[in-house]
């Protein structure tokens, strides 16, 4: 179908030709797809075998233990802070009973 509305539009002497420039370029359109497949390629090998990605990824999981850790400890703290106006307060109203 496509085959017979070209010879229509563009005859069938210019056909020949025209098919020649589509498939040139056709191919360079794959050779690009392929440059570019093959750079994308080498620079994700390249980030996941470079040292320093490796020692920053290294320092991002001690980052995050440290994290986690402070969040333990900031939630232990406010559990005794929040238990030691409760103990202070029973202790005054037992001081405040007459004996």
């Amino acid at each position: 179908m496509i085959f017979v509305v070209a010879l229509l539009v563009f005859g069938p002497k210019s056909l020949p030709d025209l098919a020649k420039k589509i498939g040139k370029v056709l191919a360079q359109i794959k050779r690009i797809m392929f440059d570019v497949r093959n750079q994308v390629n080498s620079a994700m090998y390249a980030e996941e075998h470079n040292p320093l990605s490796e020692e920053l990824n290294n320092i991002k999981r001690e980052l995050h233990d440290i994290r986690l850790k402070a969040n333990e400890a900031t939630l232990q703290d406010n559990s005794r802070l929040t238990k030691q106006p409760e103990n202070k307060e029973s202790e005054t109203q037992e001081e405040k009973k007459p004996s």
